[in-house]
């Protein structure tokens, strides 16, 4: 019989704080979330798909990698 070289790698319980995607899209629902208070506390229109689009305008390049900076830092210093 054949011996496979294979190892089990193992991976963090879930945990959104080390996931960048998670951060980025905080980002996201919290400027959404704010037009959203601040159309209602001053009876505007609130057009969700528009919003949404522009909320979305805050995920850039830089975001991506602070996000991903973070979370691999979080990652580099997890205690177990």
């Amino acid at each position: 019989m054949m011996q496979l070289n294979i190892f089990p790698i193992y991976n963090i319980p879930a945990s959104p704080e080390t996931n960048a995607i998670e951060t980025c899209f905080a980002q996201v629902k919290l400027r959404f979330k704010r037009k959203r208070l601040n159309a209602l506390v001053n009876d505007r229109v609130f057009e969700v798909n528009e919003e949404i689009k522009i909320a979305l305008d805050v995920i850039t390049p830089e975001l991506v990698k602070a996000c991903a900076d973070r979370s691999i830092y979080l990652l580099n210093n997890m205690t177990v």
